[in-house]
């Protein structure tokens, strides 16, 4: 039926040649012609929705977005350290600003979207619910223009990993699919988010999904983790390997070892050259058994081996609510990502990556995934890097918290069920103007107002406290006992629980609850009524938000020029200091520079103009410090669209 259809549309199309000769001087007939072939030539698969229109959409018609750095909001804790981000403002902005600093270059994204469920995510400073009829629309919007660029941001070996629940995962992977390429889907997780759940309607909802787009599938590694070694561990040149003694088999694909001495007969003689240049390459050994002979083992580097990923996982949101809890954060976000969750998914994505890997989340919420890197590399010693993206949007709880400030609904505690949109209708009830009045409100009090955001309120104050160390602000759960069961300890697992069982017969704390975790690994933790210390976790923080240029400034050149010290240290991952990293505009500066060099004890690179030109004495005096000339691409195109260029 389909091979019918698609010859009946190549009928029409060169039917549609036929008459275009015969009209070749009737321009309303040609146009009219075109608009059907566009129309036959259209896409018969996949998502078709009405486009919205953002008002940052509108927005950047008149004007430039860039990054203007909140200085009092740097946190420095290792000195000449590579720099995180945080960048406040709307997410596309910060996307589109990313496309210069970033292209090609991020690793891993990871994010969290709205998942469009009533009144979850807001379009224009308006929430949609869900008796909008266009709320899937507005949605498939909202996300096209993102993940397009999101594609633009990977390098080619990159993935991208997004949570979502049924309400538009059916609806994101066509559009994944789209903008990604069907053939690069990695997977999709069921993720097991809750238990229990006797109050539901129909089916008990347990769990959400995990899509897994790779960049380019081809050139990508896969989700893994540490394999569970089950074999003897051997030392060869200061390599630690492990001997799979069943890799070799008499018979491709049926079970029963190869013996070395029975290479020749069994496997025939070009088989045994390839196992003796295995056994000089390190890649093969044999292992003496009882009858005299000897099996054929392959060698296995522990470092280099790996478990893929099951597509059933299981981390629980009680455990992102709890985690919020200790921060003192948990009232003012709803919904957060358990943290072991992003650790796990983003040490799957970096197992196999030697250099210093980039991760992005643009919508950070929270900041779980800013939490989950700080603490793998503290585990693992690995050094990523993260950039944050997020609005400053005010919850509707917070926004009741503000009015409360000023004498309104003092008395007013919503109950659990209680929705954005009811909380926000009774705070405009309570002023005079209604929502008019809060606006004035607001305006009065902008500073105020702003701190109460996500960006300032939750994730800047949540990665402050994991990178500087934090007192729980509720007693909780903490380890008592955790072993990573393997199948070499695995007799030892009666003496495991003996312990378990001895720490539980103390009664020093309540709660005591022993598991089996997603990654094999026996644990008891238990309740105390003490508050926890949160040791910190060492890194540096540069903190952006997204301003705007009008593209008919007078002076757009110099106002562009104040603002490329943000993408030079956004793309590099460094501060410029101005004495190990440093800024050249121009020759006078260079000169200045170079007259005072004797002053300067460590500079580690130098970011030029490219309209400097360095003399010969210069350039030897700087041969051993690495240059980068700034680039074009910062504002480019922005001001050869004013004209400022040619």
């Amino acid at each position: 039926m389909a091979n019918l259809s698609q010859q009946k549309r190549q009928r029409m199309l060169k039917f549609l040649k036929k008459l275009r000769e015969v009209h070749k001087k009737d321009d309303d007939v040609l146009v009219a012609l075109g608009e059907i072939e566009s129309e036959l030539n259209a896409k018969k698969y996949g998502l078709v929705w009405e486009q919205h229109e953002e008002a940052v959409d509108v927005k950047m018609h008149t004007h430039i977005p860039v990054f203007t750095e909140v200085s009092e909001r740097e946190i420095t804790t290792i000195p000449n350290g590579a720099y995180n981000f945080l960048l406040e403002g709307d997410n596309l902005h910060s996307l589109r600003l990313l496309e210069k600093t970033h292209k090609n270059q991020i690793d891993v994204i990871y994010i969290d979207p709205p998942y469009n469920t009533g009144n979850s995510l807001t379009y224009d400073d308006t929430r949609v619910g869900a008796d909008d009829t266009f709320r899937h629309s507005k949605w498939l919007s909202f996300m096209d223009k993102r993940l397009k660029i999101a594609h633009n941001l990977l390098c080619n070996s990159g993935v991208i990993m997004l949570s979502i629940d049924d309400n538009e995962a059916y609806q994101l992977k066509l559009l994944m699919d789209e903008i990604f390429g069907e053939e690069n889907l990695m997977g999709i997780f069921a993720v097991i988010k809750a238990e229990g759940g006797g109050m539901a309607k129909y089916v008990v909802k347990g769990h959400d999904l995990l899509l897994v787009y790779a960049k380019n599938l081809k050139q990508a590694h896969p989700l893994a983790k540490e394999k569970d070694i089950r074999g003897k561990r051997i030392v060869i040149d200061n390599v630690e390997y492990w001997i799979q003694e069943d890799a070799i088999r008499e018979t491709f694909g049926k079970y029963g070892n190869l013996y070395y001495e029975d290479v020749i007969e069994k496997r025939g003689i070009e088989f045994k050259k390839q196992i003796d240049k295995g056994i000089e390459n390190n890649e093969y050994i044999l292992v003496p058994k009882d009858n005299g002979k000897r099996i054929i083992g392959k060698l296995r580097r522990i470092d280099e081996d790996y478990s893929k990923f099951y597509s059933v996982i299981k981390h629980l949101n009680a455990d992102g609510v709890d985690t919020l809890k200790s921060l003192g954060l948990a009232d003012d976000f709803d919904y957060p990502k358990p943290v072991s969750l992003v650790k796990e998914i983003i040490k799957g994505a970096t197992f196999f990556t030697k250099h210093t890997p980039i991760i992005l989340d643009f919508f950070a919420g929270s900041g779980t995934t800013a939490q989950a890197i700080l603490e793998l590399n503290k585990e693992d010693g690995k050094s990523r890097k993260f950039i944050m993206c997020t609005n400053n949007e005010v919850s509707a709880k917070a926004k009741l918290k503000f009015v409360k400030q000023f004498g309104h609904l003092t008395n007013y505690s919503p109950n659990e069920n209680a929705t954005d949109n009811s909380i926000e209708n009774k705070i405009y009830s309570s002023f005079e103007n209604g929502k008019a009045g809060f606006k004035n409100l607001v305006q009065e009090n902008k500073t105020l107002y702003e701190s109460y955001g996500i960006c300032q309120g939750i994730t800047y104050k949540r990665i402050k406290k994991i990178i500087q160390g934090y007192q729980s602000e509720t007693p909780e759960d903490f380890l008592l006992f955790d072993k990573k069961l393997t199948y070499n300890n695995l007799d030892k697992v009666l003496d495991y629980k003996q312990k378990i069982n001895n720490l539980i017969a103390e009664k020093k704390y309540t709660g005591y609850k022993a598991k089996i975790t997603a990654d094999s690994r026996l644990q008891l933790t238990a309740h105390s009524d003490e508050y926890i210390h949160h040791a910190a976790i060492p890194a540096n923080l540069k903190y952006y938000r997204t301003d705007f240029i009008p593209k008919n400034d007078e002076f757009l050149s110099d106002v562009l020029m104040n603002h490329i010290v943000e993408m030079i240290q956004l793309e590099h991952g460094i501060k410029l200091d101005g004495q190990h990293y440093i800024m050249l505009l121009n020759n006078d500066e260079v000169d200045t520079f170079a007259t005072h060099w004797d002053e300067y004890q460590d500079v580690k690179a130098l970011y030029v103009s490219k309209n400097v030109l360095f003399t010969t004495k210069q350039n030897k005096l700087f041969k051993n410090v690495k240059i980068h000339i700034i680039p074009d691409y910062y504002f480019n195109f922005e001001l050869k669209e004013a004209g400022e260029i040619w």
